[in-house]
């Protein structure tokens, strides 16, 4: 099992990454910014709230400015993606460069 603790993401939503994703292109479905009816009392209060707020200086009221915040959280979120691969690469590269030392020890011949 791999645990990998990380910052990101959180608010801020800023970060290296905030050009990775166009916010054009991230998606909003049918029931984008509607009440959300019959869900619990959390959900509701978080329906409420957020169209009335800046966050990173992005208005919440409409589909630009959530999309703006959710194309840099999806960056932060390939900060995370990266990390992980970068590790992963480096174990898989030092297993290979043990397994090959080992496997040329073994086929030296001493004369």
């Amino acid at each position: 099992m791999l645990v990998f603790c990380t910052f990101e993401p959180h608010p801020p939503m800023t970060g290296p990454y905030d050009d990775v994703y166009d916010p054009d292109e991230i998606p909003v479905g049918p029931g984008f910014l509607k009440h959300p009816d019959g869900h619990s009392q959390f959900d509701r209060a978080r329906a409420e709230h957020y169209p009335r707020v800046t966050v990173d200086g992005e208005e919440l009221s409409d589909e630009a400015g959530w999309q703006n915040l959710r194309a840099q959280y999806f960056g932060q979120v390939k900060i995370i993606d990266d990390a992980v691969g970068w590790w992963v690469y480096s174990k898989r590269q030092a297993r290979w460069r043990t397994q090959f030392s080992r496997s040329r020890a073994t086929t030296v011949t001493w004369r």
